[in-house]
């Protein structure tokens, strides 16, 4: 069986992380206290990220030195059809399934 690699956006992966001071409640997180004696789940996802917020500058930099292969099945395709919705919306994101340099 040959696997289907595609190259995605180290960015992309690391959206949620990067930018997860902009909490979905609104409220800015700089620091999570007392998280050793936490008893409920801190959830941090795709509704608590503004990718608006990404300067530019890092969008270009993951563009030029990133590359990442990514081979998936049915359930990873999320991840292409993500970056297909990202190309539609602004010319600042470009995706490209084989790799081509300047493309995430």
């Amino acid at each position: 069986m040959i696997k289907k690699y595609t190259t995605i956006s180290f960015l992309l992966l690391c959206v949620p992380v990067f930018l997860s001071l902009n909490c979905c409640l609104g409220r800015k997180i700089v620091a999570i206290e007392g998280s050793a004696n936490r008893t409920e789940a801190l959830i941090i996802d795709h509704t608590c990220v503004d990718i608006s917020q990404i300067p530019e500058y890092w969008i270009k930099k993951a563009r030029a030195e990133f590359g990442i292969a990514y081979g998936h099945t049915s359930h990873g395709s999320q991840i292409v059809s993500g970056m297909k919705v990202l190309m539609a919306q602004s010319g600042l994101y470009s995706f490209d399934g084989f790799g081509s340099k300047k493309a995430l």
